[in-house]
């Protein structure tokens, strides 16, 4: 067999930045030993330095000096003892009964005021627009219930005895129809179809019994057409 020729190729230098030395200096300047636990050499707390009871509560301010000159904090008078005497003899120069007299109260204005108004020949009358109001409304209710009447009276007649009967007939029959419809519902009812059917034989049942009552009440019935 025929030896195969290996191919040599020749590869470019590998890059090198010029700045590499000054980078690798660089960064064994910047190190140290035990650089992120702090300094290497800490002074030990005083034992005098504890901390104690309410050092971390903010304190009020007291008295401060300010260029040289002492400036107070105005505060409350402080609680007198129980065996101190209170001052006598305090009196005032102000004549209290000059000066009510001399100024009115408003109290008393208003009552001036309200006094006078009372005088008016026209104090606790009703207004005049008031009154034009009242009498148009009432002049229209009262056209409103006469056309009321009238509409009523043409459109009423009078029912017979024997329609009457007819109609109290016709109503229980109905009455009777829907009953033993409703008495032929199932004891459970699970659709919602069948409730629905269950609640209007319900409210027909009522209006029924109620016309039945009504027609059965009155001797003498009017309809409308």
């Amino acid at each position: 067999m025929d030896s195969e020729e290996e191919e040599i190729i020749d590869k470019p230098p590998r890059y090198m930045s010029k700045f590499r030395p000054q980078v690798v200096q660089e960064h064994k300047q910047r190190k140290s030993p035990m650089k992120t636990m702090g300094p290497l050499k800490v002074d030990a707390p005083s034992p005098d330095k504890f901390l104690k009871k309410h050092s971390k509560e903010p304190k009020l301010p007291g008295n401060t000096l300010v260029e040289g000159q002492r400036i107070h904090i105005l505060r409350k008078p402080p609680v007198p003892g129980r065996k101190e005497k209170p001052i006598m003899g305090i009196q005032s120069g102000t004549n209290f009964i000059k000066s009510n007299t001399v100024v009115v109260p408003r109290t008393m204005y208003r009552a001036i005021q309200a006094r006078s108004y009372k005088k008016k020949k026209d104090y606790g009358e009703m207004p005049l627009y008031l009154v034009k109001r009242k009498l148009e409304c009432e002049r229209v209710q009262e056209e409103y219930e006469e056309e009321l009447r009238r509409q009523e009276a043409e459109a009423s007649k009078h029912l017979s005895k024997e329609e009457k009967e007819n109609i109290l007939e016709g109503l229980k029959k109905n009455w009777s129809i829907l009953h033993h419809e409703y008495q032929r519902l199932p004891f459970i009812i699970c659709t919602m179809v069948r409730q629905k059917r269950k609640e209007e034989l319900e409210n027909q049942l009522d209006q029924l019994e109620k016309d039945i009552s009504l027609l059965e009440r009155f001797n003498t019935i009017y309809i409308t057409d």
